[in-house]
């Protein structure tokens, strides 16, 4: 396990050993220049190595978590015959090509510390991502710097969380380190909640009593705000999208300046800079804020590439992969939008979840068509399913220079995408406009 001290400045304590922090790059190389490589999870960030492959000289894709006793051949399918990309099973075979190493997921940040230790450009979360796999590091430290956290407590296995949840009422579950074991969950009462701990129990066996729990008050409020974007040694883009989200359905946004966003999105933003810049953070990450009077309480960190927006990003941003460069660099550069406007409606296909499933629409439209865990073969698009896998196959983008632009144009490309039992919620477009709108006017 990667072990750090938040503030700790250059200094990074890395499997025993102190590193000293990588000089930052030369930023001169143009983008055309550049090779790259993206270290994937599971397939969900293969739409952006797709669209980085006509920035960059030649792009690299790899998901290293195929390696097992007893191997499938799906994870390594996924990116294959993809215009631009070259899919590779181990990332050391092409070492000594890559420019620029990309992690736009969590879980691979020793593999990113090592490399900035080896004189690697790297973009991501890197030992950063703890402060979303372990929830307690994050809630411990935000007091100290002025950020409010809702009363919480760190519970360690199953008995100890049944007798927790017996003596209090209206709790949030969430779980530490192991992302896909269990979702978070509202426990109102014991008796409400009892058959779902025994379900946990029952199929997680001995590893039930190992789980770290965060035990979490809600926040009473119907006011949500989140930040998605990107931070270089705790600085920030001038401009970036902001918008909001109805959760795993939709979401819309704009182009906006950083100054004009309210101090509830950006406070903990300039409260954790100095942390950031420890951690040597360069990459993307997303908070969730709750509003309640005064207050702004960050509820929820990822260290990774948010989807959504991500999907606009793909989009709407022209020189995606040159902000990325030069920020693994340790400089920012102005993103440029063709669009002040963005949509991106979530797609699903309980088919996909286990099954090869075929996604057909017109090329016209296909830098609007997001897709996940995808692979082409004879011209036809595929989405391979993998173990542990999720029925998220994608997002359909619109653009536009209003929202209600970008709103008919992502109507318009989703009647246009077919595949085995897709689900779009088209109807959550509506009234979204109306909501940017209040969303902005509340902002302001």
């Amino acid at each position: 396990m990667l072990v750090i001290t938040l503030g700790i400045g250059a200094m990074i304590h890395f499997y025993g050993i102190y590193i000293e922090e990588n000089n930052k790059g030369d930023t001169v190389k143009d983008t055309k220049q550049i090779v790259a490589m993206v270290i994937d999870t599971s397939g969900n960030y293969v739409s952006l190595a797709a669209r980085l492959a006509s920035e960059y000289k030649r792009m690299y894709y790899c998901i290293p978590s195929w390696v097992d006793a007893y191997p499938s051949p799906n994870k390594t399918l996924i990116g294959e015959g993809i215009d631009g990309l070259i899919v590779v099973k181990n990332p050391y075979d092409v070492y000594d090509e890559i420019d620029l190493w990309i992690f736009p997921d969590v879980y691979y940040g020793a593999f990113g510390e090592w490399l900035k230790a080896q004189g690697e450009i790297v973009w991501g979360s890197c030992a950063a991502e703890e402060l979303e796999i372990y929830r307690d590091i994050l809630r411990e430290e935000m007091p100290k710097l002025g950020l409010p956290v809702a009363k919480w407590v760190k519970i360690n296995g199953m008995t100890a969380l049944r007798e927790y949840l017996q003596k209090n009422k209206k709790v949030w579950v969430k779980v530490n380190e192991w992302r896909g074991l269990i979702e978070t969950f509202y426990s109102k009462n014991y008796d409400l909640v009892k058959p779902e701990l025994d379900d946990i129990e029952f199929c997680r066996g001995i590893l039930a009593e190992r789980i770290d729990f965060i035990c979490e008050e809600p926040i009473e409020t119907d006011r949500e705000m989140g930040y998605d974007g990107y931070t270089v040694d705790g600085e920030y883009p001038a401009e970036w999208l902001s918008g909001l989200e109805v959760k795993d359905k939709v979401y819309l946004g704009q182009w906006r300046k950083y100054s004009d966003l309210p101090s509830a999105l950006t406070d903990f933003n300039t409260k954790f800079a100095k942390e950031f810049n420890g951690y040597g953070y360069r990459g993307f990450f997303s908070l969730e804020n709750r509003i309640a009077g005064k207050k702004s309480y960050m509820t929820d960190f990822t260290a990774r590439m948010p989807c959504p927006p991500g999907s606009i990003y793909l989009a709407m941003i022209e020189n995606l992969g040159e902000v990325m460069w030069a920020g693994a660099n340790g400089e920012i550069v102005p993103g440029k939008p063709v669009a002040q406007y963005g949509v991106e409606l979530m797609m699903e296909s309980n088919w996909a979840e286990k099954h090869i499933c075929n996604i057909y629409f017109p090329k016209e439209i296909k830098q609007f068509v997001q897709l996940k865990k995808y692979a082409i073969e004879d011209g036809i698009t595929q989405i391979i399913p993998i173990a542990n896998g999720s029925n998220d196959i994608g997002s359909i983008v619109g653009l536009g220079k209003s929202a209600e632009e970008a709103i008919e144009n992502v109507k318009k490309y989703a009647e246009q995408v077919e595949g085995t039992e897709i689900s779009v919620r088209v109807d959550c477009l509506d009234g979204a406009a109306e909501l940017l709108t209040e969303f902005q006017e509340q902002s302001n």
